[in-house]
């Protein structure tokens, strides 16, 4: 995946880095955060919580973009940023919509009682 913030300065969407975008558990808390991490130099580009706020729109300028808004962590202090992924292929898009983010936010969060948690295996 590949994650770009909106620069509202320059009105453009700057790259943030290309990696495997992760949704990770804390143990003790039982909270939910995305994480990525450059591919070769392992800087964190995304780190945010998820919570019930945070909604996928998909881009109109590209098929296999989503984007969010989110108080994101990445360079070390938190700030509210506009991010978004691009994924390969437009059904990688919705498979990450459906089975990721929807399913988790909907599940942690009970709005949904039939929404199933996140597996290794979905």
């Amino acid at each position: 995946a590949k994650v770009y913030r909106y620069d509202t300065d320059t009105k453009q969407w700057k790259e943030r880095g290309v990696g495997d975008m992760k949704i990770l558990k804390h143990p003790q808390k039982g909270t939910y955060r995305v994480l990525l991490r450059r591919d070769q130099t392992l800087k964190v580009a995304c780190n945010h919580y998820v919570n019930e706020s945070m909604e996928l729109k998909p881009m109109a300028s590209s098929e296999t973009a989503l984007c969010w808004y989110a108080i994101d962590f990445a360079e070390g202090e938190s700030r509210k940023e506009q991010l978004s992924v691009k994924l390969k292929l437009a059904e990688t898009k919705n498979d990450f919509k459906l089975s990721h983010y929807a399913r988790l936010v909907f599940w942690f969060y009970g709005l949904c009682h039939r929404a199933t948690p996140i597996t290794k295996e979905t």
